[in-house]
């Protein structure tokens, strides 16, 4: 057991991440998940950071680089990284749900102003589509 980013072993600091956003059963299966030292969970659950598919063989770290890049030298090592995920691949997390992960949570603060957990709406327009 093992962060899939940092390889941390250190089971209290260790957590389970969601990818795509659990409304119901259909979404509770190992491959919408992905385990995560607690400070990755959180910058992954804002949407700072995702992950993606490069080929069949590889999943890779990106950073927002809006503004993880510029903050901390330790993140800004991840970037590109490949996770290190188990040997068995019906565990790694599923491809579909890492692209609605891109796709919706990923740098969604630029695009709505604020943190959505709604899969396509955002909870508010911007504020300056009111003008």
């Amino acid at each position: 057991l093992q962060c899939a980013v940092t390889g941390c072993q250190m089971v209290p600091a260790l957590e389970v991440a969601h990818i795509k956003t659990i409304y119901d059963e259909r979404y509770v299966s190992f491959n919408n998940g992905i385990i995560l030292r607690a400070d990755i969970h959180n910058l992954f659950s804002q949407g700072l950071i995702t992950f993606s598919y490069k080929g069949d063989d590889k999943i890779v770290i990106e950073m927002s680089h809006k503004i993880m890049l510029d903050i901390d030298p330790y993140y800004k090592k991840l970037d590109g990284k490949e996770l290190m995920l188990p040997q068995d691949r019906s565990t790694w997390p599923d491809k579909d749900y890492l692209e609605w992960h891109h796709k919706v949570r990923f740098e969604n603060w630029l695009k709505y102003v604020e943190f959505s957990l709604i899969d396509e709406v955002p909870m508010h327009r911007k504020k300056d589509a009111d003008v």
